[in-house]
């Protein structure tokens, strides 16, 4: 028998099964399911920045994306159907001052929102990590998403990355549904849309991730529509016991009793998990140039929510909003404080 044999019971102790498909919904039609399949990963110890996750650590939050000319909302025709196309400006020197004040900052995470970060400004983003990452306290970086080309000709990916404090990838995801558009959405954000539906123009994913990190437990992203599609957030959470969300989104600002919010809470106590919902401010910007010029001043924001926490603290469901006052002062860059037993209690029920 060899020296270090232990015996089955503790090989069934580590043993992990997991299907090779898991059941989500259609990118465009969230009634009707379909099979994706899941990726479990683990990290390599060795590459895993140590220290104590139950004391108070320092979230960073940056919207990268502040002034509305950040984003460039392009229109098309595909097979007779209106689609739009995000496209950010690559903004490197922006990412670079906010990684580096982050780190500066002592944060351990750093959460960048969803299409906030231009195809070319990966490298950028990597770089900057790797230069403050080692020396200060940081462990992961949510890379917010970007608008990665198809080799193939398909439309473009809207795909999210995770690095840790090297700037080495660790985790990658492809957003699974589409946020398409309705007329009224179109008219609040003052977007073209000449028929009843503006679609987004990305690729589908077909696969979700789960990250098993040494310190952070299992983590998952899924970005914006991802979040209030039933599937498969549901069975990430009961059965991968997910302890880290994060969602990236492309949204106005976030406030109490909107879906970021309703949805994030839902998730973090039904999985009794961390979840991070960050967001950029150009949304926020152009539905104030829409209030404002019909009138509707009540109706302007004089602030943009970029973030929404929730975490669970024994049988109580905690939350904390971040916001910046509107005009800004760029660059944005928020330290939050994880520490829950110093938020608020859930406005919204927990059954």
């Amino acid at each position: 028998m060899p020296k270090n044999y232990v015996g089955a019971a503790a090989f069934f102790e580590t043993l992990f099964v997991l299907p090779g498909e898991i059941t989500s919904t259609h990118p465009d039609d969230e009634t009707k399911p379909i099979k994706i399949k899941i990726d479990f990963r683990m990290s390599a110890a060795a590459d895993v920045r140590p220290f104590d996750l139950t004391r108070p650590w320092s979230l960073g939050i940056a919207p990268i994306a502040e002034a509305d000319t950040d984003f460039d909302f392009k229109t098309l025709d595909v097979a007779g159907q209106e689609h739009y196309d995000v496209q950010v400006q690559p903004l490197h020197d922006r990412i670079k001052d906010v990684v580096k004040y982050l780190c500066e900052q002592n944060c351990r995470v750093i959460a960048f929102p969803e299409m906030a970060i231009h195809e070319d400004a990966i490298t950028v983003l990597k770089d900057a990590v790797a230069a403050h990452g080692p020396t200060s306290q940081l462990s992961l970086v949510f890379a917010g998403s970007a608008r990665m080309p198809d080799a193939s000709g398909k439309p473009p990916y809207n795909e999210s990355i995770v690095l840790d404090h090297l700037g080495r990838e660790i985790l990658k995801h492809r957003k699974l549904t589409h946020w398409n558009l309705k007329k009224d959405q179109c008219d609040r954000y003052a977007l073209p849309c000449k028929g009843a539906t503006l679609n987004e123009y990305t690729t589908a994913g077909d696969t979700v991730t789960v990250l098993e990190h040494g310190f952070f437990g299992r983590i998952a992203t899924l970005i914006c529509e991802d979040l209030s599609r039933f599937q498969p957030g549901v069975w990430l959470r009961e059965n991968m016991l997910l302890d880290l969300q994060f969602t990236p989104i492309l949204d106005a600002t976030i406030e109490e009793q909107r879906w970021p919010h309703r949805f994030g809470t839902k998730a973090s106590f039904s999985g009794r998990c961390r979840v991070i919902v960050a967001n950029s401010v150009p949304l926020t910007l152009r539905q104030n140039k829409v209030n404002n010029a019909s009138g509707a001043t009540h109706r302007v924001s004089g602030q943009c929510g970029i973030a929404f926490l929730a975490d669970v603290e024994s049988a109580d469901l905690r939350e904390r909003f971040v916001h910046v006052p509107l005009p800004l002062t760029s660059p944005v860059a928020e330290v939050v404080s994880w520490h829950p037993e110093t938020w608020n209690l859930s406005s919204i029920s927990k059954h």
